[in-house]
């Protein structure tokens, strides 16, 4: 399903903010398999060359400056 990734000798990491991602992906005529296939698709690439991935899942709470968004 997914292509085979290299990764590189040196330790390393990614961190990526799931809603960043969210926000670039073009659902036009795509199912949610379709969308959430895309979604790691991303991730991955992102990654490839990382030891480690973090998708960072935020949450907003009512009594933040990030409130608004």
């Amino acid at each position: 399903m997914f292509p085979q990734l290299k990764r590189s000798q040196e330790p390393s990491a990614t961190v990526i903010d799931r809603m960043s991602v969210v926000q670039k992906l073009k659902g036009n005529d795509q199912s949610f398999l379709q969308l959430a296939e895309s979604a790691v698709f991303h991730v991955l690439h992102e990654g490839c060359k990382r030891h480690r991935v973090d998708v960072v899942f935020d949450v907003y709470r009512e009594m933040s400056i990030k409130d608004a968004e």
